[in-house]
């Protein structure tokens, strides 16, 4: 069962930064430990990073495994690894991520140095407290204050975001301030982070355990400006963001957000507040970003906090449902029928005791061999074995089966896209190979009872998230939440009109179009139907045009929904100037996880956004 909690992410700067644990050194390779989460989380990822420093004048390939011991098959654990190569004298960071569950257990960290395992581990602090504790159910969510001194270029602001104000407006929020009783079962803590905004990680599944990121304007703009690396992290906090997260910003000028953000049309106008708050609300992809003026929370109205804490509470709210194996099935299977043959074994059994018993033991005695049940019965026992064996492969076959489906938002002016969705699979046998996804896709199991919670699970990172072992048995569907954000994405739906002004539109997304519905920019509405991958084809007008409709926010319900799989809520209704509705037969923004595997198909929906039409 999955607990209720809210988890909150909340940046506040004091005038120094604790220090980084001192380094541990195995010959001339130094590591040390740059950031270690804080407070059990139950959705999103998990992150180590470690700075590897190589003293030495040889390159050296060093694997980090957590924890140094693997654990047995059987007891829902997790072992995750990542290798780095580390040029003489250099220094890199690699990271360790890892989701809500299965966690490892263990907080001592293998070290392999050019194939040759170290004796002794590194030791990380445990994954428990630092957190204040708001409200009194005894149901914990997170936060982290960063608390930044000067590195590079991100300097000490003046900045007034009192922990005693936080405290006490949440929890104001979470008595009953909000609205009622609707989310006063639900606490938050808050924890303070212990490096730099400046030292964050640049990996956005690193923050996908958090509900609502918290920082000032300042530390955005700084972010932007001081170096290639705190662009990246600037960058991984606005995928965070699109991706279904609430980021805060406090205080100062403009924040700095992507074009995209404000485009006409795209979102709320930064002056549009709501319910008459202080807050500013960009629609952000699935996200929001929030942004207020007055950097002093202490001043800030009953409203301000009530607000936010809404906002927050709805993203959290996606991951509070625990449904079982069977509703989860029902809803997005993968086979038609996953139940036992029960009858056909059964049958199967008593012809084999039938003539592994009576049937033999006559024979033999009629021929006078009795003797010969020696060898008999073993070669029996072993025909009917494979009687077993063929009868499951007739049904089912060797191969295995998967479905794979999603909603993406799909910027083609910006080529950033991001994408949710979910994810089954089925296979007669265990897959030997496990699951490969991208580096940036988020794999959640879904449900109570998953396999991941009975067998000791691996991730390695080797340029890809190779979940190797644990995560799908045989004859038992899994299912996963994925979500993934992407930049600079070239697929795309092209449009131009020809001469006589007619709409044409080319399908470069990579998959075959169902259904394709296009505003443009008068808000004119065409469709065309069937439109294969690669091909052109012309649209036809609708007599219905464009109804009104808030477009983000349409998007934001599907997200907090948490039915990904299911395309039925999107329609032509969600159309705005210079955007379009596609349904396609496979996603081609999600892989399917097992390459060798049936694709079922499973149609999903592309939300699109375009700029001026050419002209051809």
């Amino acid at each position: 069962m999955i607990p209720n909690r809210l988890t909150l992410f909340i940046v506040a700067l004091s005038l120094s930064a604790l220090p980084l644990r001192a380094g541990v050194n195995f010959g001339d390779i130094e590591i040390t430990p740059a950031a270690e989460p804080r407070e059990d989380n139950v959705h999103g990822y998990s992150e180590y990073r470690f700075l590897v420093q190589n003293k030495g004048d040889k390159p050296r390939r060093v694997t980090l495994s957590l924890p140094k011991q693997k654990s047995s098959r059987s007891d829902g654990a997790l072992t995750v690894s990542r290798s780095v190569e580390v040029t003489a004298g250099r220094m890199v960071t690699l990271s360790l991520a890892y989701p809500a569950r299965p966690s490892p257990h263990g907080n001592d960290v293998g070290v392999t140095i050019d194939g040759i395992a170290m004796s002794e581990p590194l030791t990380l602090r445990p994954v428990t407290g630092g957190g204040s504790k708001l409200g009194s159910s005894g149901r914990r969510g997170m936060a982290v204050f960063p608390t930044p001194k000067k590195v590079a270029g991100i300097g000490v602001e003046t900045f007034t975001f009192h922990t005693q104000a936080l405290e006490e407006g949440f929890f104001r929020a979470a008595a009953g301030g909000l609205g009622g009783g609707e989310i006063n079962y639900l606490d938050s803590v808050l924890v303070r982070s212990t490096v730099p905004v400046s030292a964050w990680s640049d990996n956005w599944l690193g923050y996908s355990r958090y509900d609502g990121i918290v920082v000032t304007s300042k530390d955005m703009n700084e972010l932007a400006t001081s170096s290639e690396y705190t662009r990246r992290v600037l960058r991984a906090l606005w995928r965070y963001a699109e991706t279904g997260g609430v980021l805060v910003v406090i205080g100062g000028g403009k924040p700095a957000i992507p074009r995209a953000w404000i485009r006409d049309g795209l979102s709320r106008a930064p002056n549009q507040q709501p319910n008459d708050t202080n807050w500013s609300v960009y629609a952000v992809g699935f996200g929001q970003c929030w942004y207020n003026p007055n950097p002093s929370s202490k001043d800030w109205p009953e409203v301000d906090w009530t607000a936010l804490q809404l906002a927050i509470q709805s993203s959290s709210m996606v991951w509070h449902s625990s449904r079982s194996p069977m509703d989860l099935h029902q809803s997005f299977p993968v086979v038609e029928e996953v139940s036992v043959p029960v009858v056909g074994l059964f049958i199967l059994m008593i012809l084999f005791a039938i003539a592994i018993g009576p049937v033999n033991l006559i024979v033999l005695t009629q021929i006078k061999r009795r003797l010969w049940l020696l060898w008999t019965v073993p070669a029996i026992s072993a025909v009917t074995c494979l009687l077993l064996l063929g009868y499951l492969l007739i049904a089912e076959g060797w191969t295995s089966q998967v479905r794979v489906a999603g909603i993406t938002l799909l910027d083609q002016i910006e080529e950033r896209a991001t994408t949710v969705g979910r994810a089954s699979f089925y296979s007669p046998m265990t897959p030997s190979d496990g699951l490969r996804f991208s580096e940036d896709v988020e794999v959640l199991p879904m449900g109570s009872d998953h396999c991941t919670e009975k067998n000791s699970c691996t991730i390695e990172w080797t340029g890809e998230q190779h979940l190797r072992y644990g995560w799908v048995a045989a004859r038992v569907p899994a299912h996963y939440t994925l979500r993934r954000s992407e930049t600079s994405v070239k697929a795309r739906v092209s449009l131009y009109r020809d001469p006589q002004g007619r709409l044409f539109a080319v399908n470069a997304l990579g998959a075959d179009l169902q259904s394709l519905n296009v505003a443009d920019e008068k808000g004119s509405v065409y469709s065309v139907k069937n439109l294969p991958a690669g091909q052109e084809a012309m649209l036809s007008p609708e007599e219905n045009g464009m109804e009104k409709t808030n477009w983000m926010d349409l998007i934001r319900s599907i997200y907090t929904s948490n039915d990904w799989g299911r395309v039925q809520s999107v329609t032509q209704n969600m159309l705005l100037p210079n955007t379009f509705v596609g349904v396609v037969d496979q996603t081609p923004f999600l892989e399917r996880g097992i390459k060798s595997a049936k694709v079922k198909t499973s149609p999903s929906v592309v939300l699109g956004v375009f700029g001026e039409i050419g002209v051809k």
